[in-house]
């Protein structure tokens, strides 16, 4: 290495110090903590389902899940009560991996969704770096309900049961939306006893809130 390499290779030490110096947070008094500015909508469906996080739809196939998750965010984009709880009237996106476009035709029709409704559709295919996609659509879009179904095929999960590989996968997105005010619904599915990592009860990665 030359002295000119070895300089900037120091230069861009000095510099990543910099930058991690940069963010040196300082725990908060009680006081301070209790008179920070608080976001007041805590939910997007009523005690069901927050504005900020994850929550995952799971059953065996052809049990419903596809319509059960539309009809939450048609009811979402509308702000119309749902299964009996209030909704924040909210721009959704349901990202369609699973289910042809003629299967969403139906399910529209049967719906009775219609165009002024704040629903976006993205039918397969999506780009191989899913993520890195659709963290860019929310951020230019806005959308504060994304609906993903399927699970598995979004993320390429080979191997369902594994939580470890489920976490490390989903972490990222589910971080991204706890920072900027956003609820992602997994649609999954499962066998007769359905993955260890979402059965009610046990060490779970999102919250289940069908099954």
């Amino acid at each position: 290495m030359t002295e000119f390499e070895i300089e900037q290779e120091l230069r861009a030490q000095q510099n990543g110090t910099a930058e991690q110096e940069k963010f040196w947070p300082e725990p908060l008094n009680m006081k301070q903590f209790l008179s920070r500015p608080r976001d007041t909508n805590l939910y997007l469906w009523d005690k069901t389902m927050a504005t900020r996080g994850a929550s995952i739809v799971v059953s065996q196939a052809r049990d419903g899940k596809s319509y059960f998750a539309l009809n939450a965010g048609t009811a979402i984009s509308r702000g119309v009560p749902f299964l009996g709880r209030q909704t924040v009237k909210s721009p959704v996106l349901y990202v369609s991996l699973d289910n042809s476009v003629e299967d969403m035709d139906q399910f529209v029709e049967r719906l009775g969704v219609t165009s002024e409704d704040q629903i976006f559709i993205q039918p397969k295919p999506i780009p191989a770096n899913a993520e890195e996609w659709l963290i860019d659509v929310i951020k230019r879009n806005g959308y504060k309900l994304v609906i993903i179904d399927t699970l598995q095929r979004f993320f390429q999960i080979e191997d369902s049961n594994d939580y470890s590989e489920a976490v490390n996968r989903m972490t990222p997105l589910d971080n991204f939306a706890h920072e900027i005010g956003l609820h992602v619904l997994y649609v999954h599915h499962s066998g007769k006893t359905g993955p260890s990592w979402v059965r009610p009860r046990s060490r779970q990665c999102v919250r289940p809130i069908w099954n």
